[in-house]
């Protein structure tokens, strides 16, 4: 199974084109977009770092590393996508670095902890974008 969605259109495009029905997939369904829509790794790599600045920062030097290691995961998290994921469809890059950027608001550290918002705010966006984001077919 690869990155990329795979919708009921690409599959009949896929057919139109003459390709052998041993080789045309079907659509993915409601869990492989789910788990096509929230990268991993990304959100793996932003956790591990976020740890690592905690235990070892104080003050504005954690707040400053934190915003920049958020803005340079948030930046790469597409370009990973795209170059090794091989996701090449908009809708679905722009969706994954969504749930990257709610996965980190739930996180609750720094950069959003800044914000003064309650955790639950982050733990409902959380659960909804989860829930809902797979409905959508890149």
């Amino acid at each position: 199974m690869g990155r990329q969605i795979v919708s009921k259109d690409d599959v009949a495009v896929a057919a139109s084109m003459g390709t052998p029905s041993a080789i045309i997939r079907t659509p993915d369904t409601y869990i492989d977009r789910l788990m096509k829509y929230i990268p991993p790794e990304v959100v793996a790599v932003y956790a591990t770092l976020e740890s690592m600045i905690g235990a070892n920062s104080k003050g504005d030097d954690l707040v400053r590393l934190s915003w920049l290691v958020f803005a340079v995961v948030l930046v790469a998290c597409p370009l990973y996508l795209r170059r090794l994921g091989g996701v090449s469809k908009k809708l679905q890059l722009t969706l994954s670095t969504f749930a990257f950027f709610v996965w980190a608001f739930a996180y609750g550290g720094p950069p959003f902890s800044l914000l003064q918002i309650a955790p639950i705010y982050g733990a409902i966006l959380l659960t909804l974008t989860t829930f809902l984001m797979p409905i959508i077919e890149a």
